[in-house]
């Protein structure tokens, strides 16, 4: 393309000049290279240069917390470097950020170290703090599986293992007490069944360690609701690996519980071919559970015709969905309000 002209290239060059104070140094190069700064903390410690580590963790509140959730910090790093520092304010500030769940047996060594420096009372309050850092309930359920190793590898310092345990069979304990309040479903079973190795390491923790108000606790509720008694099976059929001394207490009043629960089950008396009443456990104290309850309860009745508005047609008949009843539900859609027809199904007999 002989006419075309001569090009003209051109260049457009921007800069930028970041400037901050010294003191806010350490700080910067922190939240951009967390491991940079572990092991710039730890070679300072190491010479015995603790006033100036101080002094460079110092304001980092904020920071720090954020920069624990971004990036894949071990915590044995960071506990050795705040039993080190020396300094109760900044070894809470650069712990408290983690959950409770990086508290495992691995850590077990530097977490004793913590407590010597810092006593137990101290130590203490910083479990709770881990508690209260939320995870995934599916990590937690896994990291439940550890306590008894973590709880024997701080056995010179018992009562920091015992606050770890009653932490964590309080959060189970709020976990398992939701089941009471709703009717057994498919569903609630399958959720209650994901508890039972957490609860099983967590009862076998309470045992080993002495801690016999935790234990007894735990052996109470799950007999305290027949929906238990799965997971009370569950847990009997862990226990087979357990210590025999061990499986003798923590298992033995369960085995009795579930050995006359299921005795119980088999000495009812099959079912009368016109027997149609149907066990529901109502959770609901409204007047229309109660009509329901007493229809379903009811062994001639195999049908009810109901008039009710909608919002109570619909609690109805989600009730009964819920509850997994064997009872069929139509609305006839004929006159104010609408009549609602219930009626017992064969799977009553069979299920």
């Amino acid at each position: 393309m002989g006419n075309y002209g001569n090009t003209m290239d051109r260049w457009y060059h921007r800069g930028v000049v970041l400037i901050w104070p010294r003191a806010l140094a350490f700080a910067n190069r922190a939240e951009a290279d967390v491991s940079w700064a572990l092991a710039d903390l730890t070679t300072r410690l190491a010479a015995g240069d603790r006033a100036s580590v101080r002094r460079d963790l110092a304001g980092m509140d904020e920071l720090w917390p954020r920069v624990v959730r971004s990036a894949a910090i071990r915590l044995a790093r960071v506990l050795a470097v705040a039993a080190e520092v020396d300094d109760a304010p900044t070894a809470r500030m650069l712990l408290a950020p983690f959950p409770i769940e990086d508290v495992t047996p691995a850590v077990a060594a530097p977490l004793s170290m913590l407590t010597e420096r810092y006593a137990v009372p101290w130590v203490c309050d910083l479990v709770t703090s881990w508690f209260a850092n939320r995870t995934p309930s599916s990590a937690g359920d896994e990291w439940h599986l550890g306590l008894p190793e973590l709880g024997a590898a701080l056995g010179e310092h018992p009562d920091v293992g015992r606050a770890i345990l009653r932490g964590a069979w309080a959060r189970l304990r709020r976990r398992l007490s939701a089941h009471t309040s709703v009717a057994p479903t498919s569903w609630t079973r399958a959720q209650l069944l994901h508890l039972n190795a957490p609860l099983a390491a967590v009862l076998r923790a309470a045992t080993e360690q002495g801690d016999g108000a935790t234990r007894r606790d735990i052996q109470d509720l799950l007999m305290s609701a027949e929906d238990f008694l799965p997971t009370v099976i569950g847990i009997l059929d862990a226990a087979r690996s357990w210590p025999a001394q061990v499986r003798s207490a923590a298992g033995g009043e369960l085995a009795a519980y579930a050995r006359g629960r299921l005795q119980d089950r088999l000495d009812k008396p099959e079912r009368e071919p016109g027997d149609w009443s149907i066990a529901f456990d109502r959770r609901c104290t409204c007047r229309q559970c109660q009509e329901l309850s007493a229809f379903l309860a009811d062994a001639a009745s195999q049908s009810h015709e109901w008039r009710l508005v909608q919002q109570r047609r619909d609690h109805i008949t989600s009730t009964v969905t819920q509850a997994e009843l064997p009872v069929a539900h139509e609305t006839l859609r004929q006159g104010r309000p609408y009549t609602l027809v219930l009626r017992k199904t064969d799977a009553l007999f069979t299920c």
